[in-house]
């Protein structure tokens, strides 16, 4: 971290000039995403705070690829509407190209697609205010490097060459390029708040988590505690008799038919049948865990927050220590030695405590969800809260920034089955899930729908909001297995990778065998259709079709996620699906519709994690990790197409 942030830090602390003035007009109309359509009534109703309606689409082409969403309002936490915030824009941007030796002048297209949500604390302002800016900003500062991504090759030089010692500086990758146009445009929403705050009544603060769909990868900037996670499909043996990844089969099924081609034909056609007939009836979807986003609270992100303290020690006022004591500290703890951490830090040391410290209370307490910054807030990252002052009148915003940590996955490096998923959501839901407790929803919503069902991601949206609300009971919100819902506003994109128009190299073999083409037209459907809908600001509600609205109480109890598939087998041998070389090229086993939408209970398992299973805490400087469902080992990943570029040392922050 450079001396320059933390004069940008200090600068945030607002004049009494500048602070907000009261009376002043909403910039937004308290409002909820423009491609849900909601009516004036189901407006109404999805602020309920007893009822916590779970509000999700029903036209599969409001968003691209047939993503799903859903959300729901607070259960009386907060006396403000839903907090939360979403959005989704489709762009496509003209840039211009010059040839160095011919001076010809080309023009090309970047396609983008962008999702995000953000959760807004102390007001709804800062939320609805990202929501509806944040994209511009993504929009132009990816503009601004355009002629360099159109470039050939995955690093281009910033500076052509000049002279007989060449560029003046070294390539930089297009990856490199993409991160700071997403950690620039992340400053540049914080810094328009800051600016707009003194003419619009903007409250409060918000997390934020974008993903943005471009030239065959994906990248996902978080600030904050909201969460991007992929689950996917572990890879499946290639079938000798079909040429491509199924089921398990009997093998007397599986190597019939060697007498002629029509006893071959005959068997495959068997074959295939009892693939889907198992695929129905027991096989389970297995699935693992990417993670595209770590979680920033005081906990995490103590460092960088230590470190201000320290080379800014007037911003605590002497009501705060810097320190990190491994106890609560006490007067007969005076003169005795016990272990505390610095900023530079990652052990413990001895110290021997002094009255001074004694007096002082700790700048960061508690653990996980509970911790808190200068005994005030949860978070450490995000937009807005230029206003906020905790105890001794001291102000918080120069500890918070709103600069991202930016993860990359390569989604063309990989082919993706319809049971892939990006799930988005804030941490209303994750403080109730695990990423392993949401793969396991994924899976047993996803294995009772058929692939060929464009809402069920819908529906995989609205089982992830149910399993984390729960039901309505005498105890409050609890889950199915009676422990505590969550209470927190919740929303939630479930962005199926196997409909984007860049998936791995096996979706042209899957049009080839007939089983894709429906897949590969549900990609392109509606991406610039639902671009042209969430472009457009508010004008009315001219009676759209009706969202669908989930029941509550004892009416609701079966809405909870499917039952979880038993294993089948011992599984394969432990191994890290990412250290794979090649990528997986086959089609998937199309799977029989088994019911439709119809929600059935969610397994004690969502809670109660398997034996010997893990939970990954990966700290700030730790690489992605993923989890083999089966093993439940968690490795890091050396994969190629799935790494992380932020720099999480001091320095970087």
């Amino acid at each position: 971290m450079s001396v320059e942030m933390l004069q940008i830090g200090l600068d945030a602390v607002p004049h009494p000039t500048e602070r907000a003035r009261s009376g002043l007009p909403a910039r937004y109309p308290d409002c909820r995403p423009n491609f849900l359509h909601l009516s004036q009534n189901q407006l109404k109703y999805s602020k309920d705070h007893e009822a916590r309606p779970v509000m999700n689409l029903t036209d599969t082409d409001r968003l691209p690829w047939c993503t799903g969403f859903a959300e729901t309002i607070n259960g009386g936490k907060s006396p403000f509407t839903n907090e939360d915030h979403a959005a989704y824009d489709y762009e496509r941007l003209e840039v211009a190209s010059t040839d160095s030796s011919t001076g010809q002048e080309t023009l090309h297209h970047i396609e983008l697609w962008y999702f995000g949500v953000f959760d807004g604390h102390a007001g709804g302002g800062a939320s609805i205010f990202s929501s509806k800016n944040l994209q511009k900003h993504v929009v132009a500062a990816l503009r601004n490097i355009g002629h360099l991504l159109v470039k050939d090759g995955e690093s281009v030089y910033v500076d052509e060459p000049t002279g007989p010692l060449g560029p003046s500086c070294p390539p930089v990758s297009k990856d490199s390029l993409v991160r700071g146009a997403l950690e620039q445009a992340f400053i540049d929403m914080d810094a328009q708040i800051h600016r707009e705050r003194a003419t619009y009544s903007i409250p409060g603060g918000c997390t934020a988590v974008a993903a943005v769909f471009m030239m065959g990868k994906l990248y996902v900037a978080n600030a904050g505690d909201s969460r991007a996670t992929i689950c996917r499909e572990t890879s499946r043996p290639i079938c000798a008799r079909c040429s491509r990844a199924c089921v398990a089969v009997p093998s007397a099924v599986r190597h019939a038919g060697s007498g002629g081609d029509d006893a071959s034909d005959t068997a495959k056609q068997q074959h295939e049948s009892s693939a889907a007939t198992a695929a129905a009836a027991a096989v389970p979807l297995t699935l693992e865990v990417v993670e595209m986003s770590h979680d920033f609270t005081p906990e995490t992100d103590r460092s960088r927050l230590q470190y201000i303290a320290m080379l800014q020690p007037k911003l605590l006022r002497g009501y705060f220590g810097r320190l990190e004591w491994q106890k609560r500290l006490r007067k007969r703890d005076i003169d005795k030695r016990v272990m505390c951490r610095d900023a530079h830090m990652k052990g413990w040391v001895f110290r021997t405590v002094t009255e001074e410290d004694v007096a002082l209370a700790p700048m960061l307490t508690g653990e996980g969800k509970r911790s808190r910054l200068l005994g005030t807030i949860g978070t450490s990252r995000g937009f807005g809260d230029h206003d906020l002052v905790g105890p001794g009148d001291i102000h918080i915003k120069p500890f918070l920034t709103p600069a991202p940590e930016v993860i990359v996955y390569d989604v063309s490096a990989r082919h993706h089955t319809a049971n892939d998923v990006l799930i988005m959501a804030t941490d209303g839901l994750w403080e109730r899930l695990t990423n392993e407790d949401a793969r396991d929803v994924v899976a047993n919503v996803l294995a009772t729908e058929p692939d060929s069902d464009q809402s069920r991601y819908i529906s995989l949206a609205k089982q992830l909001v149910l399993a984390a609300r729960g039901n309505l009971t005498s105890k409050g919100w609890r889950t199915v297995t009676d422990e505590q819902g969550s209470y927190d506003d919740i929303t939630v994109f479930a962005i199926p990778l196997g409909n984007c128009p860049f998936n791995g190299p096996a979706a042209a073999a899957e049009a080839e065998e007939g089983e894709g083409s429906q897949q590969l037209d549900r990609r392109n459907t509606a991406s610039r259709g639902a671009a042209k809908g969430t472009a457009e600001e508010d004008k009315g509600d001219a009676e759209p079709s009706e969202p669908a609205v989930e029941a509550t109480g004892d009416d609701a109890t079966a809405s909870a996620a499917p039952p979880a598939a038993e294993t089948v087998g011992d599984g394969p041998a432990s191994v890290n699906p990412l250290l794979e070389t090649t990528p997986t090229d086959q089609a998937k086993q199309s799977k029989p519709s088994v019911g439709g939408l119809a929600p059935v209970d969610r397994p004690d398992s969502l809670s109660k994690p398997t034996p010997g299973s893990t939970s990954p805490n990966p700290s700030l400087d730790s690489d992605m990790v993923v989890v083999d469902s089966l093993t439940a080992k968690t490795t890091p990943s050396v994969e190629a197409g799935v790494y992380n570029v932020a720099g999480n040392d001091i320095a970087d922050v």
